[in-house]
């Protein structure tokens, strides 16, 4: 009965919420058997599902548990729905500060992708629990901290922190009585609070308020909750959190998840790989950061205006600059992913169509040869019981889709990646540079033949995919320079794709055999120029290429391989650069449909 009644006023309560903060999206509430006692989430991508469990053991452990419970759970709805008004708003305002909160991660040498999501959890909480409080109080949120301290004991030092800096901010007596037990009252955790509140300039914003004595300064709550809640300001707030707050964790390990029982992801608002992938092409394209809604509040400290957009394209001028929360080969996976899609690759599903029963009626008597799945009990004219089949069918066509069993090896075998395919493609000029955190002598930029190469192949990884044809180990890859190095599945192919070595031009018949080890599979060469080998080599790979369905793509004019290719009756593409991944990809649907 207690659980019922429970149950109604927590369902009453969210209704009175609802309606109150015209919340529009979902709002889940359920009982859960897990400790800490409560937990919340919104969904980060949509900002739209909000979900909110219990644990019914509360009520038997807490002094006035039925209030308490129902004021925790309250607490954690206005939390959950400041997300979407408060912060972050938006999942680019979301991608903007983790990427602020990445860099000081990796300065401090603590960076980790779990570290990185749940500092800026936390930081994200922060400035939701301000506002939070401010307008609706703060009783919810620090019931909800006591069940974490309950079952914790003791709050560890990046916790306690966090919790002071509440407390400094709009603590009140109360609040301030039931945490202090949870404290182990650690010099380097009040250390960072400190420091964070005097960096950030909170603790000198005070006004002055008239007493029977005398005049006071005192904090002004208001004008602190609109400091900390304004757009404008977060990128710098969040950097000083994160430094001043990366000293409390050890490195790789946060603390601010696991103290609430919530350790075991990414932290509530990590991104997808499709998310992570829009962020690395606004980076590459050079469009500026702007945070949502900065007008939202004023201010008269003009020192405190946001000073203007970030432009990218000005501040990393003539190179792609990834977002730190992404390690730079991922970058340019995501990257050249993200130009693949770009790319006009048109489908055609190879189908077939067969009349199918649809429908079936009427009644027979059951033919030991039918389906037994359609079999019913019946009467025959005298009454016995009998076995019965429908009689009759309705036929429609259906349309299936025909794939082979064995979906044929792909050989994008020769990627030449001599020091000649750096060159910009005719007619391009100097691009920017895609891997200017290598050395000097590896770099291409996104006008030479190389990128048009890579946007090759992921242009046909991208081809295959919408063909639901790609796998792991069906795609061979070799890279020729110095040395020909082969990689045999999807992952190493794509990390010796971005390890170029422009030397020289070689191949190694030793690993072009194994290339070419099965027979007539598409086997596709691309290179910019002569090979400097090819008059030992030429017989031998004439004989291979053969056997197989070989086309070489020729970046620029006819060489003597290209002549001996050509008379051996084998196909050579000839193009500037830039027309390489239409090339490809028809060439690899037209091997598909023969």
């Amino acid at each position: 009965m207690r659980k019922i009644e429970i149950s109604e006023k927590i369902e009453n309560m969210k209704l009175e919420v609802i309606l109150e903060e015209n919340i529009t999206a979902r709002v889940a509430i359920s009982e859960k058997a897990k400790v800490p006692c409560f937990r919340g989430c919104i969904d980060a991508k949509t900002l739209s599902d909000i979900s909110i469990s219990y644990n019914p053991s509360y009520l038997d452990e807490v002094e006035n548990a039925e209030e308490k419970l129902v004021s925790t759970v309250k607490g954690i709805l206005y939390h959950e729905h400041g997300h979407k008004t408060v912060c972050p708003r938006t999942l680019n305002n979301h991608e903007i500060l983790l990427n602020v909160v990445a860099e000081v991660l990796k300065e401090k040498k603590k960076y980790s992708g779990f570290a990185c999501a749940d500092m800026l959890n936390a930081f994200e909480d922060l400035v939701d629990n301000t506002k939070c409080a401010f307008d609706f109080g703060c009783s919810g949120e620090f019931l909800f901290y006591d069940d974490c301290g309950r079952h914790s004991k003791k709050f560890n030092d990046y916790f306690e922190a966090f919790v002071r800096t509440q407390m400094a901010i709009y603590g009140n007596r109360n609040s301030k009585k039931v945490m202090n037990k949870y404290y182990t009252n650690s010099k380097k955790s009040r250390q960072a609070v400190v420091n964070f509140l005097k960096r950030t300039g909170i603790n000198s914003i005070t006004a002055s308020f008239s007493t029977n004595k005398s005049d006071v300064l005192a904090k002004d709550r208001e004008k602190i909750t609109n400091y900390i809640a304004n757009p404008k300001n977060w990128k710098e707030l969040a950097r000083i959190f994160t430094e001043e707050f990366s000293e409390l964790i050890e490195p790789g390990i946060p603390f601010y998840s696991i103290q609430m029982g919530t350790g075991e992801g990414e932290g509530e608002f990590s991104l997808d790989e499709n998310d992570k992938m829009e962020g690395v092409y606004r980076r590459y394209k050079g469009k500026n950061e702007k945070l949502d809604g900065e007008d939202d509040f004023e201010f008269n400290d003009e020192d405190s205006k946001y000073k203007g957009e970030t432009d990218l394209s000005k501040s990393h001028a003539g190179k792609f600059n990834p977002p730190s929360y992404i390690d730079r080969y991922e970058a340019l996976d995501l990257l050249y992913k993200r130009l693949a899609k770009n790319l006009d690759i048109k489908v055609s599903a190879n189908t077939k169509s067969e009349q199918m029963p649809m429908s079936w009626f009427g009644k027979k008597k059951h033919n030991e040869n039918e389906t037994l799945s359609r079999i019913k009990f019946g009467f025959d004219e005298k009454g016995n019981v009998i076995l019965t089949s429908p009689k009759y069918h309705v036929d429609m066509p259906v349309e299936y889709h025909l794939r082979p069993d064995s979906f044929p090896q792909i050989n994008f075998v020769m990627l030449d990646t001599s020091g000649s395919m750096q060159s910009p493609v005719s007619g391009k000029g100097h691009g920017k540079i895609m891997n200017p955190w290598d050395d000097g002598g590896r770099h291409f930029s996104d006008t030479s033949a190389y990128h048009y190469a890579i946007l090759s192949w992921y242009g046909l990884l991208e081809f295959l995919r919408k063909n639901g044809n790609l796998k792991r180990d069906n795609v061979k890859f070799a890279n020729f320079s110095n040395r020909t190095i082969l990689s045999k599945n999807l992952k190493d192919a794509k990390k010796s794709a971005f390890s170029p070595q422009f030397g020289g031009t070689e191949l190694d018949m030793k690993e072009v055999n194994s290339v070419f080890e099965n027979k007539e599979m598409l086997t596709l060469s691309l290179s910019d120029g002569q090979i400097s080998n090819w008059d030992n080599i030429k017989k031998e790979f004439v004989e291979k290429a053969k056997q197989n369905y070989f086309v070489h793509i020729q970046i620029g004019a006819s060489c003597s391989m290209t002549k001996d290719l050509e008379e051996a009756g084998l196909p050579v593409v000839y193009d500037r650069g830039e027309n390489l991944p239409k090339i490809i990809i028809d060439l690899t649907n037209t091997y598909l449909k023969k």
